[in-house]
């Protein structure tokens, strides 16, 4: 099934929105629901599983004994820490929009185990020290999967899986 073409934005698209939203009129409640759902297509752009740069170590294996197996789509800093850096831009601009979205929403794919782990310690929240400019692991976009002891691959993006025009595995 092939995606509809109305309904899909490129990121550029994405970034237009984003910062007509921010600069608009609109109640916070309705400009943060924009900005989710902003989030969660930057992060699916490419497919939710299929063409995902980043799968962890767990997830690979897993997918190699069972493609059929239950992932999760992940976002690598939560979507509540990118929204806040978002609303608090005092004049959004494209770039500023853009340069947050490209370092910020990235997407991973991940075990169930995994994503317990994560919501257990971490589930809408950074590390102390990612905001702790001059600190080490200041603005480290990967520090709550290193703190929760979980390995990311490179390169599994070629990894074959249907999806519908949702996102969804087939």
């Amino acid at each position: 099934m092939r995606r509809d073409p109305r309904k899909h934005r490129t990121k550029e698209q994405l970034v237009h929105d984003a910062v007509y939203v921010l600069r608009s009129p609109l109640t916070e409640g309705t400009k943060r629901a924009m900005l989710i759902d902003l989030a969660w297509c930057w992060t699916c752009l490419g497919g939710k599983y299929t063409g995902r740069q980043f799968w962890t170590e767990a997830a690979q294996e897993q997918f190699r004994k069972d493609p059929a197996s239950k992932l999760r789509h992940e976002h690598v800093v939560p979507k509540r820490i990118v929204i806040e850096m978002l609303l608090g831009l005092p004049d959004a601009t494209a770039d500023q929009v853009m340069q947050i979205c490209e370092r910020y929403l990235i997407g991973v794919v991940i075990t169930p185990e995994e994503d317990r782990v994560l919501s257990k310690r971490f589930r809408q929240s950074m590390p102390a020290e990612f905001v702790q400019a001059g600190h080490p692991e200041f603005d480290d976009v990967w520090l709550r999967y290193k703190r929760c002891g979980i390995r990311v691959g490179e390169g599994t993006g070629d990894v074959s899986r249907k999806e519908d025009e949702t996102g969804r595995r087939k």
